[in-house]
């Protein structure tokens, strides 16, 4: 739905296939370029500067957020370099209730918790959140078994569940004061192959690079 009132861009093409790379290539421009991620390669203590670090020279706090083990894909390194003034892992949201079992904290709790941090933010801010429900083996919350979502298969269920969650993210976020001046940027970290027909044309070529990336500013 929000694809209607923004800007899509379908042919938008990811510069990593780790989401260990992706998470550089979207915030600093640095694409995966070695067989080891950016972060914990040689090259991590160089000097460069990313989206973060760009916009702190114009007054800007900034922040990342990630429901995994704080550690995990040195999401917490790379943060810190690239010129975030502050992470949020698992660590910080300090309830395990809502953790999955194998990657992070479920997106649905995990976006309300950013919505609600945000607040504390100072203005002008620029924030990442990085999401993973829609990461396989694809689980659902016990509450959810037996649902419609739990009908669904493979990455289908994935991403419905992420997608429901950004509906409730939303629905928060456009009762703050911020929300109105604000730019949203979705997209993907990587692509994903698929075994299905439906995946043919993300398994090769062009297609294997192939993300979405969506504009939407509530005032435009």
């Amino acid at each position: 739905s929000l694809s209607d009132h923004g800007m899509l861009c379908t042919n938008a093409f990811a510069n990593a296939f780790r989401s260990a790379e992706g998470i550089p290539a979207c915030l600093a421009g640095i694409p995966g370029f070695t067989e080891q991620p950016f972060a914990t390669s040689p090259f991590a203590t160089n000097t460069y500067e990313g989206l973060p670090s760009l916009l702190k020279k114009i007054g800007y706090s900034t922040s990342f957020f990630h429901g995994g083990t704080n550690g995990t894909m040195s999401f917490d390194i790379f943060s810190n370099s690239a010129g975030f003034d502050k992470y949020y892992g698992r660590k910080e949201y300090a309830n395990d209730k809502d953790y999955d079992g194998t990657w992070d904290i479920w997106d649905e709790p995990y976006l309300q918790y950013f919505a609600k941090e945000l607040d504390k933010m100072k203005e002008p801010f620029m924030s990442s959140v990085f999401t993973i429900s829609s990461h396989a083996p694809f689980h659902l919350p016990k509450k959810y078994e037996g649902s419609s979502l739990a009908s669904l298969q493979g990455i289908e269920r994935g991403l419905s569940y992420t997608d429901m969650a950004l509906q409730q993210f939303f629905a928060i976020a456009k009762t703050k004061p911020w929300y109105a001046n604000t730019l949203f940027v979705i997209t993907a970290d990587h692509n994903y192959l698929g075994n299905h027909d439906s995946f043919r044309y993300y398994n090769q070529g062009l297609g294997v690079f192939a993300i979405p990336v969506l504009f939407y500013h509530p005032a435009n």
